[in-house]
């Protein structure tokens, strides 16, 4: 059906809504699916991302600038933020809200790193960090354990 991304933050509700929602191009609601709790810090709350009813356009990697160039850089600025930011992305073949959902590996990604959906890969939470905050060799991804 359609790829749904999903990004964990401590930030509220109103800031990240603020900082991503445009109201033409790009949504911000909270998510409510128990599955992806289990998926994020429990510390994080959890909102999908959509352009339109879905998020395939701003996972694609096709480049060609638009809506998810801007979206990204606003997630960078997300990632800055004290709580930082984990994106996870999943392809839905049933109800947003109840289908389960499972996490295949964790990676920690540096923010200067976090430009398009390359890093994204399907089913697995991405730890946008500063540089200084990355564990492994400053600049390159690192697996969490």
């Amino acid at each position: 059906m359609c790829y749904l991304l999903t990004i964990g933050t401590r930030e509220s509700a109103a800031s990240v809504k603020a900082l991503l929602d445009d109201g033409s191009s790009v949504f911000v609601y909270p998510a409510i699916n128990p599955s992806l709790k289990s998926v994020f810090p429990a510390s994080d709350q959890l909102f999908h991302v959509t352009a339109g009813q879905c998020s395939c356009k701003l996972v694609s990697e096709d480049k060609g600038g638009g809506p998810p160039d801007a979206v990204y850089g606003r997630l960078r600025k997300l990632a800055l933020a004290k709580g930082g930011l984990r994106a996870f992305v999943h392809w839905y073949s049933g109800q947003f809200d109840t289908e389960g959902v499972s996490c295949r590996e964790k990676i920690r990604v540096p923010i200067e790193q976090f430009v398009d959906a390359s890093v994204l890969g399907q089913d697995r939470v991405v730890d946008v960090r500063r540089s200084s905050d990355s564990l492994g060799r400053p600049g390159l991804p690192s697996k969490i354990e």
